[in-house]
């Protein structure tokens, strides 16, 4: 799991609280026909699988098309604590539940 807060020991508590050891991987499921084809900003319903848990969300994003694929960048908000995430606290500083989620991927048109 490729997390980046900025902070290495933050990056280290985050994980530590997402117990990554335990769940590696954070998957973001979209249908292929949720997209636009021809690129541009958009809206799309998906699911997102944290900590064991899913969970729908929507997902914002920007596609370019580049040949027969579409390069996606785009980011959905979600509260960790709906996916059974716990923030760790230490010395009544605490990670706020709600966070922003941002994922690049690539769909192909077959």
């Amino acid at each position: 799991m490729n997390i980046d807060t900025g902070i290495g020991l933050r990056n280290k508590h985050t994980k530590e609280d997402l117990e990554a050891y335990k769940f590696p991987a954070a998957t973001l499921k979209i249908a292929r026909s949720a997209l636009k084809l021809g690129g541009g900003d958009g809206d799309a319903k998906g699911s997102m699988t944290i900590h064991g848990q899913t969970k729908d969300v929507s997902f914002h994003y920007s596609a370019q098309k580049n040949g027969d694929t579409l390069d996606i960048k785009g980011s959905t908000r979600i509260n960790v604590g709906d996916y059974g995430v716990k923030p760790s606290s230490y010395l009544g500083i605490a990670i706020k539940p709600d966070v922003e989620v941002y994922a690049n991927f690539q769909a192909k048109d077959n």
